[in-house]
């Protein structure tokens, strides 16, 4: 796995050249299929996940491999599981394995160097095993950028132009490195961070006195207790809209005295299929047989002052079923944009067509290409 060093991305020329390095070399990518005995590495937040994304799917996993495996053997969530340290395993065991790398706050080019060091052969990210059962579950997060059209690399060089600081050019550049070429490019002057997610500093230096926060996405509200947490004091209204029944259940009983709108957010009011019971990637996709009642966000007319997005790829429509709230309330934006390709241009090239007076950040706070988030913030915001 290759690792690239980024360096003067304040020089948006030279910004470009790599642009048009990534576009001239994309290379072709594919699924896997689990084809021999599969072990997770990484029991956190994302270990759980793919694990119970693997028993849905029916998908034996052989075990859960992690350095702390003693301490995730005392939590609930891994109770009856198979957890290993490194060391427990055999020879065999990693030669003859696939591992899952459950892991996205380090690159993963180190991650496969120093596991391929202990003995493992096999090695990728878990989003590729799961782009290769998008026939049977629509989780996307590791999907391949493969062949762009013409349309999509000019909308890439606009975006990369559009973007409103150094740090985004150079997040933006290793978002679409990984998505075109799987390759990990680091800027040491632009760290990764993992938990500024939804709190980047210049979004803080945005808060008002009063906000109204509507988390669009919400899943269990983490993102709403931190701001209320951080927020001791202040008059806020928390607005949380979550279409998944077993989510919405966990708000209620976590979150009491936010409001909750169990809702489907979309670009136009009608009933969708909606996958549920999936935890985070609980979606509006094709392949559920259940359906539930969508709405646009201009439809609730709701007087938010910072709208939150993680739909799974449905972001972009969320906005155009909200473009008169944005336009009449302005609010300061903060969206995922990793589930999908829309994230490389389409998305971004919708925010300035219709959001023109508005500062455009783009931040990675993960890697393989995840956690990739897109904040707008209105310039009558910003501080001189």
């Amino acid at each position: 796995m290759y690792q690239r060093e980024l360096t003067d991305m304040d020089d948006l020329a030279h910004a470009q050249a790599l642009l048009g390095e990534i576009c001239s070399r994309v290379i072709p990518a594919a699924p896997r299929k689990v084809d021999k005995p599969l072990w997770l590495y990484g029991a956190g937040n994302l270990g759980r996940m793919a694990y119970a994304y693997l028993q849905w799917l029916g998908i034996p996993v052989a075990g859960v491999v992690d350095r702390q495996a003693a301490h995730w053997r005392g939590q609930d969530d891994w109770q009856g599981i198979a957890l290993y340290a490194p060391d427990e395993l055999s020879d065999t065991d990693q030669q003859q394995g696939l591992l899952a790398v459950t892991i996205s706050t380090l690159p993963f080019s180190v991650l496969q160097q120093q596991l391929r060091a202990a003995g493992w052969n096999d090695v990728l990210p878990f989003y590729d095993v799961a782009e290769a059962y998008r026939d049977r579950h629509p989780l996307s997060n590791g999907w391949f950028a493969d062949t762009l059209s013409p349309l999509e690399i000019q909308g890439m060089q606009q975006a990369l132009a559009r973007w409103d600081d150094a740090h985004s050019r150079a997040h933006y550049l290793q978002f679409l490195a990984w998505r075109c070429l799987r390759e990990d490019w680091v800027d040491a002057s632009h760290p990764v961070l993992p938990e500024q997610r939804y709190f980047i500093p210049e979004l803080r230096a945005c808060w008002q006195a009063r906000e109204c926060w509507l988390d669009v996405g919400a899943h269990h509200g983490e993102v709403s207790q931190r701001i209320h947490s951080e927020r001791q004091g202040a008059d806020d209204r928390f607005i949380l809209i979550e279409a998944d029944p077993a989510n919405a259940q966990v708000i209620r009983q976590q979150c009491p005295s936010f409001e909750l709108l169990p809702l489907c957010v979309g670009d136009s009011n009608r009933p969708q299929p909606f996958l549920g019971g999936q935890g985070y990637a609980s979606q509006v996709t094709a392949l559920a047989t259940e359906l539930v009642q969508q709405v646009t966000l201009d439809s609730l007319r709701l007087p938010a002052s910072i709208i939150k997005l993680h739909l799974e790829g449905h972001e972009l429509a969320a906005l155009r079923g909200a473009l008169q709230t944005l336009l009449q309330q302005r609010p300061v934006l903060m969206m995922t944009v990793y589930h999908n390709r829309q994230g490389m241009a389409e998305l971004p090239a919708w925010l300035a067509e219709h959001l023109p007076d508005y500062r455009l950040l783009f931040r990675l706070h993960g890697w393989c290409g995840t956690a990739a988030v897109i904040y707008a913030l209105p310039s009558e915001r910003m501080h001189s």
